[in-house]
């Protein structure tokens, strides 16, 4: 046994030492492992790579006649165009985007209107095989790209509000008519698109119970011709630039159904700051919507202001335009509210007010020489008129921020101040002065 052992050992090391025999092995073994690599390395490969697409209007009928191109979304814009291309090649070969050629074609476009562009994709260097692309954003369209050319034009719209679906409250409370914060919109495009503009609709959906003031940001617009219709090729406008922030709001107030009214008094002496004045307002109590914090200690509805400069010692009357009360609906039908307020037992006095008694605001841009000032009124209690004298009146000059020094005479207004908390000044007065320039 070990004597054959020993023979096959000393046969194998023969054909080792037999040349020929090892270049043939050798060569064997190079074939083996050359096939295996070519199996491995020859097999083909499909990747999918991102091109940009080359797009230009030199040369063709659309740049000899001045026209535009829009497209209808950003992921159409030719400029940013891109394809997903599918290739089939060797194992090992590294295909690159710029290996691929990839061009939107317009050398077909002769007339105004909407286009459907090819877009033509092949091979640039090295030899692999194009099986698809889609384009990015866009892959339902798989080779064509809609772009519309004319020439440009532009015009601004009113905007009208088109709500759809119904507003619901909860009882108790009411939603008034939904406003639009912003009026008007830039509108640009295709010239023919744009000239078939009757309006403009920005569309407000509704669809859940609103319990309070909402707004609706970031409306659709919708652009519609003379026949209340849809533009056919209103995707190619643009409103404003990039997205308007169009926004809707519905007001939603509580329902108050028994509120007094009342006048707000502005500038009173502080004499009459709890103890008002006597008057009366018809209609006396309305029930309304309005903002809660409208009403005031959740009983009282203000609606106008009394300044004390307008009180003059006689029955005064006010009327309030109830079409002029923002932010309040009224259940009844109320055209003005009426306002009698009763100045039984005040009397006037007149004044001149000395110029050395006037200054201007401490700003130290300007001085001033004044005049006199006739015909100060004064409104107030007969005892306490009596013991005032012109020096209990101080005035300060109002200035316009487009006031110049010169040496012509302007009329400055006048807030005038009395030294008593238990009168007022009548009406409104100006001072003539001359303005020059501070010097310090």
């Amino acid at each position: 046994m070990r004597k054959q052992e020993n023979q096959r050992v000393s046969n194998t090391n023969t054909l080792l030492q037999n040349k020929r025999f090892v270049m043939v092995l050798s060569l064997l073994l190079a074939i083996i492992v050359w096939v295996m690599f070519a199996v491995i390395e020859g097999e083909e490969q499909e990747n999918t790579i991102r091109v940009l697409v080359q797009f230009s209007l030199e040369g063709t009928a659309a740049e000899r006649r001045g026209w535009h191109y829009f497209y209808d979304s950003p992921e159409t814009n030719p400029r940013n165009l891109y394809v997903d291309v599918t290739v089939v090649s060797m194992r090992y070969e590294q295909i690159r985007p710029e290996d691929i050629r990839a061009r939107l074609i317009a050398t077909r476009v002769t007339e105004v209107g909407e286009d459907w562009l090819e877009i033509q994709v092949e091979p640039e260097h090295g030899r692999f095989e194009i099986r698809s692309f889609s384009i990015v954003g866009h892959p339902e369209d798989n080779d064509q790209v809609p772009l519309f050319f004319d020439h440009f034009s532009e015009n601004t719209f009113d905007i009208a509000l088109e709500v759809r679906g119904e507003v619901n409250v909860p009882e108790g409370y009411f939603a008034a008519d939904p406003l639009l914060l912003q009026q008007r919109v830039h509108v640009s495009g295709p010239q023919n698109v744009v000239r078939q503009i009757a309006s403009v609709h920005a569309v407000l959906n509704i669809n859940e119970e609103l319990t309070e003031t909402t707004s609706f940001e970031q409306l659709e617009l919708i652009a519609r011709n003379h026949d209340g219709a849809v533009l056919r090729y209103h995707r190619y406008l643009t409103f404003e630039e990039g997205n308007p922030q169009i926004t809707a709001e519905i007001p939603v107030w509580p329902v108050f159904d028994d509120l007094a009214t009342a006048a707000a008094f502005i500038n009173m002496p502080g004499a009459y700051q709890n103890n008002g004045l006597q008057y009366t307002i018809t209609p006396a109590r309305v029930q309304a919507a309005l903002p809660a914090a409208g009403v005031f200690n959740g009983s009282t509805f203000f609606v106008g202001e009394i300044h004390a400069r307008e009180l003059s010692p006689q029955t005064n009357r006010f009327t309030f335009a109830a079409r002029d009360l923002s932010e309040v609906h009224f259940f009844t039908d109320i055209e003005y509210f009426e306002v009698e307020v009763d100045m039984q037992g005040f009397e006037q006095r007149q004044f001149t007010l000395p110029a050395g008694q006037i200054r201007l605001p401490a700003n130290g841009m300007f001085s001033a020489a004044f005049r006199d000032v006739p015909g100060i009124t004064v409104v107030g209690p007969a005892h306490i008129l009596s013991e005032l004298t012109a020096e209990d009146l101080t005035a300060v000059a109002v200035l316009n921020d487009d006031m110049e020094p010169g040496t012509q005479m302007q009329m400055l207004p006048l807030n005038i101040t009395v030294n008593s908390d238990s009168v007022w000044v009548f009406d409104t007065h100006q001072v003539q002065a001359i303005l020059r320039e501070s010097v310090e």
